[in-house]
């Protein structure tokens, strides 16, 4: 065996006697072979054959820290992929092989890990391509890499895909803490711009009164999204065009927005390629629309339950639960800004014996109208509050004492030229006010503020009514 080359078990470079029977074993292969560690990392023995084929003496062999640096830098990872444990390895690469000619295409057969009294040895055989079989191999190689690249893209793609089917319920935890409308829009959005959802321009339109307008979009400035939409407008939205995706956010109550995203060019293509892979894609879109959908639709029917609860149910002026709320909120804006802050107590003069003449279906009708009247007197800004019975109360922000007196002053002289006519009384009926006035002092707070319009009030009824009395004024 002195043509073979062997390490021995120390890790010295010769030619070991102990080593004999695997020398043999490698010399009756015709083709280069050679035996690697555990590891798969350095040489331990090698035939004649493989010193030909690369052109080097034993010392040079055993010279190399790592057997894979006797292969081209780029097919390095592929020696390492083959072979299996405890089996003849079946698979076969092409790889450049570094001799001292320079690199020459050879075909590496996959290796097989054998146990020499508990030491693993792997064993590789090489054998230099045919030149008159090389265009046939290449051929084959070149299908093999074809078809692992096919595999590794669906896996990725199915690695992809599963993520997204995993981003529904995430999405639904990100939602749960949106503290109004808005907030919930932008959550989403920004959800579906987040790394592994990956999507792109999303743009969200609600509808309101029949027309679709853009609420929330990550596009800003560069938008080619339309501010608003029609129902034909929607109706002509192709839900596939090329990357861009049109979705209808869909809920118990019909369809009440879009939600518009374009996908990644690449994902696209993939998607094209893949018909099922497409179907699977667009059902987590489904379901992602699904969910944004339900959270709108939820947070709809609790501002109407929240706009129900701060109204009166016959004026649809603003409750006595509102006015308390709100008078708060103005009291601690006016201390904190230095601003004024006034109230407007009215009391409808006569209103009892309207109800005990006419019915209560004509008292509610006049209220009613009485209700529209103070809201077409006072500012957007002012809040008109049904305090209790025929009782209003408006609060009025940033207006101080004089100014809360005219505006009561005007309104007093708006109903002695009023008639309100009703069906159910001939010739209609004239309805006249008290009020009363005050400002929010240094010493007031929201109770102060009501308990003295309420004492002025009372005063303008005891002085013979249909007047205003301002607190502080004789």
């Amino acid at each position: 065996m002195s043509g073979s080359v062997a390490r021995d078990r120390r890790g010295d470079r010769t030619l070991s006697p102990e080593l004999c029977d695997l020398h043999v074993f490698l010399d009756l292969i015709p083709d280069a072979l050679v035996a690697i560690d555990g590891r798969r990392e350095r040489l331990i023995s090698c035939n004649d054959r493989f010193l030909a084929l690369t052109g080097s003496d034993p010392q040079e062999v055993l010279s190399r820290e790592k057997f894979a640096d006797w292969f081209h830098p780029e097919d390095r990872h592929r020696f390492h992929a083959l072979g299996s444990v405890g089996r003849p390895g079946e698979e076969s690469a092409l790889l450049r092989l570094m001799t001292v000619r320079g690199p020459i295409d050879t075909v590496v057969h996959g290796g097989y890990c054998v146990s020499e009294e508990g030491e693993e040895r792997w064993c590789y055989r090489i054998s230099q391509l045919d030149p008159e079989a090389e265009g046939g191999v290449r051929r084959r190689f070149d299908e093999q890499k074809r078809r692992a690249s096919e595999a590794v893209r669906t896996s990725l793609q199915i690695f992809h895909l599963t993520e997204k089917i995993r981003a529904a319920p995430r999405l639904s935890a990100r939602l749960l803490g949106a503290r109004d409308e808005l907030e919930l829009l932008e959550r989403a959005g920004r959800f579906l711009l987040s790394e592994g959802l990956d999507y792109r321009d999303v743009c969200i339109h609600l509808r309101e009164d029949g027309i679709f307008r853009k609420a929330w979009c990550s596009c800003q400035e560069e938008c080619n999204c339309p501010q608003e939409m029609t129902g034909p407008d929607v109706e002509r939205c192709d839900t596939t065009d090329g990357q861009r995706r049109v979705l209808r956010l869909q809920g118990g109550s019909g369809c009440t927005g879009l939600l518009q995203l374009s996908l990644d060019p690449a994902e696209q293509r993939l998607l094209a390629q893949t018909p099922l892979f497409r179907d699977w894609h667009d059902e987590v879109l489904g379901t992602i629309a699904e969910v944004i959908a339900l959270f709108h639709e939820n947070f709809q029917l609790y501002r109407k339950l929240e706009e129900q609860a701060l109204l009166d149910p016959l004026t649809l002026v603003n409750n006595r639960h509102f006015l308390v709320t709100q008078l708060e909120n103005e009291v601690k804006t006016s201390r904190r800004n230095g601003s004024s802050l006034s109230l407007i107590f009215i009391d409808m003069d006569g209103f009892k014996e309207i109800n005990d003449t006419h019915g209560h279906l004509v008292g509610d009708r006049l209220l009613k109208e009485v209700s529209e009247i103070l809201v077409e007197n006072f500012r957007e800004t002012d809040h008109v509050c049904r305090y209790g019975g025929d009782e209003f109360i408006v609060l009025l922000p940033a207006t101080d004492l004089e100014g809360a007196s005219q505006k009561g002053s005007f309104l007093l002289e708006s109903l002695r030229k009023k008639r309100f006519c009703l069906e159910e009384v001939k010739g209609g009926v004239a309805v006249s006010m008290s009020v009363g006035v005050t400002t929010l002092r240094e010493e007031s707070d929201s109770a102060t503020l009501i308990n003295e319009a309420d004492e002025a009030l009372y005063r303008a009824k005891r002085a013979g009514r249909n007047r205003l009395v301002v607190v502080g004024e004789k």
